[in-house]
């Protein structure tokens, strides 16, 4: 699973790029 994580309203996806 991508994980997604918000810092100011944008998504930023760890796992593939």
């Amino acid at each position: 699973m991508l994980s997604c994580i918000y810092f100011q309203n944008i998504c930023f996806r760890f796992g593939k790029f």
